[in-house]
C-alpha cells in the first residue's frame, strides 16, 4: 500500500490506501488507545450496533487494541485504524476478521458518530472486501449487522 497522506509532509499521516479516498487505514499501535476510546468504544450510539451493545470501560481498550493487532499477526489479515485524511484522526475501525467459532471472515466497521452518513462505511467496506479477495484470495467474506442498524443493513 502507498503512504495515504502523499507529499503532504504531515508528520502525523499513518494512513495508507487509496489517495482518491476520504481516508487511510493503517495497523493499530499502541497509541490508539485514547483516540479509539473516544471514536468508538465510550460512545453509546457506536456502541449499540456492536455486539457489546453498551459503551465499555476505558480500562477495556487497550486489551482490545491488542487483540487487533495480536490477530494481525497470527492470521495476516484483521482490522485497521481507519484515519480521516482531512483532520488525520482516528475515526474507528474497518477490516476482515474471522465470526467468533467459525472460520468464516466477516467484513467489520465502526466509525465515530461524527463521520456518518458521508460514505466513509461503505467506501472503508469495499476497501476490505477487495483487500480480501484480490490480495488475501479468500472465496467467500461475509458480512452481519444487528437488524436494528438500517444503514448497514441496507
Amino acid at each position: 500500500m502507498s503512504n495515504f497522506c502523499g507529499g503532504s509532509g504531515a508528520k502525523k499521516c499513518r494512513g495508507h490506501g487509496n489517495h482518491n479516498r476520504p481516508f487511510g487505514d493503517a495497523p493499530f499501535t499502541p497509541d490508539d488507545e485514547a483516540a479509539y476510546y473516544h471514536a468508538v468504544l465510550s460512545d453509546p450510539d457506536v456502541m449499540r450496533y456492536l455486539p457489546s451493545g453498551l459503551p465499555l470501560p476505558k480500562e477495556r481498550t487497550r486489551p482490545i487494541l491488542q487483540r487487533f493487532m495480536d490477530f494481525w499477526t497470527q492470521h495476516g489479515f484483521g482490522l485497521w485504524a481507519v484515519i480521516h485524511r482531512a483532520d488525520q484522526k482516528l475515526i474507528g475501525h474497518c477490516g476482515l476478521q474471522f465470526i467468533p467459532e467459525t472460520t468464516d471472515v466477516e467484513v467489520a466497521y465502526a466509525l465515530a458518530k461524527a463521520y456518518w452518513g458521508i460514505g466513509l462505511a461503505p467506501e472503508a467496506a469495499h476497501a476490505a472486501l477487495r483487500y480480501g479477495f484480490e490480495q488475501l484470495k479468500l472465496d467467500q467474506i461475509v458480512a452481519v449487522a444487528m437488524p436494528q442498524n438500517a444503514a448497514s443493513s441496507a
